[in-house]
């Protein structure tokens, strides 16, 4: 009895996850993605990323999310916060 339950949650998970590793598939395939760390430290970047921006994926190692920011923003209030 029980353990249809958890079957059925566990097939109905599996699903969801199935789904969600989908979608993540399409963005990386069809987006210029970049993962920071909360410091902003780039963590990974993927292929469309690296030719939007004309960099080797080894060249990121010591960049950070303000290497990318345009001078008045990174002095602006909003970023500050």
């Amino acid at each position: 009895m029980f353990g249809n339950k958890n079957k059925a949650e566990l097939t109905a998970m599996k699903a969801q996850v199935d789904g969600l590793n989908g979608l993540t598939s399409a963005l990386e395939k069809s987006m210029a993605v970049v993962e920071l760390s909360l410091d902003g430290k780039i963590l990974r970047a993927n292929d469309n990323f690296l030719a939007a921006m004309g960099y080797r994926a080894e060249e990121l190692t010591t960049k950070t999310h303000r290497d990318f920011c345009e001078p008045e923003i990174l002095r602006s209030r909003e970023y500050a916060d």
